[in-house]
């Protein structure tokens, strides 16, 4: 799985699929920062879903790593991701 500026991803979350603009991807200590434009759709259906009141960062990198990780192994294993 490729992750590059310009391009979109899709991951799922409970049993949608989502796309992800990928904004910028830059190198870090512990791997890579990806930015990512997400829709109003998303964000909603996220907070809802995990009971925010407001926004966390924190739970959507969370949620964003693991689900990469998900798709690379599929990608690894020769499904369509």
């Amino acid at each position: 799985m490729r992750i590059v500026p310009g391009e979109e991803i899709e991951l799922e979350y409970g049993s949608v699929g989502y796309k992800f603009r990928v904004i910028r991807v830059t190198s870090c200590s512990e791997g890579y920062d990806v930015d990512v434009l997400m829709t109003d759709d998303f964000r909603s259906t996220f907070k809802a879903q995990e009971e925010l009141a407001r926004w966390s960062s924190r739970r959507f990198q969370k949620f964003f790593a693991t689900s990469v990780r998900r798709a690379a192994d599929k990608a690894a294993e020769g499904e369509v991701v």
